[in-house]
């Protein structure tokens, strides 16, 4: 879930033009509050992909060698 949480807030954070607090803008404040750096958005994406595989894999595995009878 967090991996999903940094994603979304990082892909939508370079599109806001609205300030965050005082004269710190939104992308400052997620890069210096919470340190998302919209740069490592791609390992996000690939750690989504990497998580689906892996349960279709498993999924794959267990309908074909286990046997729930």
């Amino acid at each position: 879930m967090a991996w999903t949480l940094y994603g979304l807030i990082t892909s939508r954070s370079c599109f806001s033009r609205t300030s965050g607090v005082g004269e710190t803008s939104l992308k400052q404040l997620l890069k210096d509050g919470f340190e998302f750096e919209h740069d490592f958005l791609p390992v996000a994406a690939a750690v989504h992909i990497g998580w689906i595989l892996l349960c279709v894999f498993v999924f794959a595995y267990g309908i074909k060698f286990l046997n729930f009878q």
